[in-house]
């Protein structure tokens, strides 16, 4: 009987102790708001880029964002990174303020942009930076390696990348592999 009456006095006690309104934090004054980019890729167009042939590339790709109804940008640079380096990074097109917005990039304008040739291990990720109409800016691709959105974001529901990316592959060329060949090392 006497453990039932002190079970019923911690229950009560942490009851009467429990959580008040005026016991929630303040928020951080740092902490702001950010639209979310989100990438849709054009299925009709090139996937990926051919290694044999990589001035054939012409992606297409739709930049929107998440809240429709957020318009706290002022605007959009949309950024190709290749190969993961940060130091890669050039502007596809800048100051893009209406969305959705649709974009086409080419081989041939990956080549004359990054001043380099396609090789068949390559890949580049295309991401938006942020600018916000106070100025500052969201990148794509942070210097720092560290994500600008936290890693939660991606239960929000119908969430699309926020960066996507494209990737240069050798094509099956089965007449490679007709002949003999002697295998010599297991």
């Amino acid at each position: 009987m006497q453990t039932r009456i002190i079970y019923g006095f911690i229950i009560a006690l942490i009851f009467s102790m429990g959580c008040r309104k005026s016991d929630a934090p303040e928020l951080p004054d740092n902490l702001g708001r950010s639209p979310i980019p989100q990438f849709s890729v054009d299925s009709s167009a090139d996937l990926t880029i051919s290694g044999q042939d990589p001035d054939s590339f012409t992606g297409k790709f739709t930049l929107d964002q998440y809240f429709t109804s957020d318009h706290s940008y002022k605007s959009f640079d949309i950024v190709v990174r290749k190969d993961g380096d940060n130091g890669s990074i050039k502007i596809l097109e800048a100051d893009v303020t209406q969305l959705p917005a649709s974009f086409t990039i080419t081989g041939a304008q990956l080549k004359a942009m990054l001043d380099a040739p396609i090789e068949t291990t390559d890949f580049f990720d295309i991401g938006a930076d942020v600018i916000l109409t106070n100025g500052q800016k969201i990148e794509a691709f942070p210097s720092d390696g560290n994500p600008n959105y936290d890693p939660n974001i991606s239960t929000l529901p119908n969430l699309r990348p926020f960066t996507m990316q494209y990737g240069v592959f050798c094509d099956y060329d089965p007449s490679v592999y007709i002949g003999n060949f002697v295998v010599v090392q297991d």
